[in-house]
């Protein structure tokens, strides 16, 4: 007992450092705007459950009902799912995260009347209160990770290769989780047994601490070397309005979806903007598809011109030559890598975009080296 007791006192203190630590670094790193509110508010949530689980387990009581009822296991699931969400840049209203928070609001009313003691909490109220938890909570892990499902073979073409380690362990994490918390919900003796209870605690807490440490990985990661550029938002003026001409457009959603698929695969593998005599119609006659059809997933998906696109993709492109410290090309050779006909306008769009020179850019990027 008392080696376990140790166990997840000091799973759970590292978790709350890690995660301390983690959120404060990942301040300093470029990510999707939608998905930044999202992963940061997960590390500071993992840090609060971790803190408060320790502080009842340390210095309240061991084992105490006020760390086992707490119902952070409910909001795990939403979570994930509107991490995915963002990465495809969707924005997630205030309206469908209250609708989605609906039972962890609830459970957590209660539960903060049973610690105001406005409520008595004997033990069968403790009991009928930890297997609803132990049954809705799993409910929700399971449901979210496996409706999530369909966003994953787009993500995985795009935006989170970089990061597909972190959400395949959270995805098998959560249903492996889902799957032993549901069994266990069905236990007539489970919760009468404190083994048994500190051992399902030490697998979820376990969790925690790997899901926080693989997070901690990618941020410094991220802040040695960035593997993705983000447009900083006063840049960002010339995306804010699509071109008004196809804005309603005459394709189905469907159809744009699939055309929007095939531009960004064939972008990803072939990278067909390295050729600075790219056009509108060259491109469109590659993809197989008419010069409108082109310019309205362009203008629907994209919310850019072919023109902007195209910069947009050269100057990401660029970036990568830049923070590459094994090679010292000339700015001229990284233009002409890039796909741009001239330095002065690789220049212009380098600034345009991401808001410094190119050689500012390399020296910020050697100053985070060192």
């Amino acid at each position: 007992m008392a080696l376990s007791f140790a166990l997840i006192s000091f799973t759970l203190f590292a978790t709350s450092i890690i995660a301390l630590l983690t959120f404060l670094l990942s301040r300093k790193i470029h990510l999707p705007r939608n998905f930044r509110w999202v992963f940061l508010f997960a590390i500071c949530y993992i840090c609060l459950h971790s803190t408060y689980s320790f502080t009842i387990e340390v210095f309240v009581s061991h084992g105490s009902w006020k760390e086992r009822l707490a119902p952070f296991i409910l909001l795990y699931g939403p979570l994930f799912y509107f991490g995915m969400v963002s990465l495809k840049d969707s924005r997630i209203s205030i309206k469908w995260v209250f609708i989605h928070s609906i039972p962890f609001l609830y459970y957590a009313g209660w539960f903060l009347i049973l610690v105001l003691g406005l409520s008595n909490i004997d033990e069968r109220t403790q009991l009928i209160f930890t297997r609803q938890l132990y049954l809705f909570g799993p409910i929700s892990l399971i449901g979210y990770t496996l409706s999530s499902l369909p966003l994953e073979r787009q993500l995985l073409k795009n935006k989170i290769k970089y990061n597909v380690v972190i959400f395949a362990f959270v995805r098998i994490a959560l249903l492996f989780l889902g799957i032993v918390l549901l069994a266990v919900s069905f236990s007539h003796t489970m919760f009468e047994h404190q083994t048994a209870v500190n051992l399902l605690r030490m697998l979820i807490y376990s969790c925690m601490l790997i899901f926080i440490c693989l997070t901690y990985h990618f941020v410094v990661r991220e802040l040695i070397s960035p593997s993705i550029t983000v447009i900083p938002d006063k840049s960002k003026e010339m995306l804010k309005n699509p071109v008004g001409k196809y804005w309603k457009s005459s394709l189905s959603v469907e159809q744009l979806n699939n055309y929007d698929d095939k531009l960004k695969s064939t972008m990803l593998e072939e990278k067909l903007f390295l050729k600075p005599s790219l056009s509108l119609s060259g491109l469109a006659t590659h993809l197989k598809m008419p010069n409108h059809h082109l310019t309205q997933v362009l203008s629907r998906q994209a919310h850019q011109t072919f023109h902007q696109y195209i910069n947009n993709l050269r100057v990401a492109y660029a970036c990568e030559l830049l923070t590459d410290s094994t090679k010292e090309a000339s700015l001229e050779t990284i233009a002409e890598k890039s796909g741009f006909n001239s330095q002065p306008s690789f220049n212009r769009q380098f600034k345009a975009i991401i808001g410094c020179s190119p050689s500012e850019y390399r020296n910020q990027q050697r100053s985070q080296l060192t």
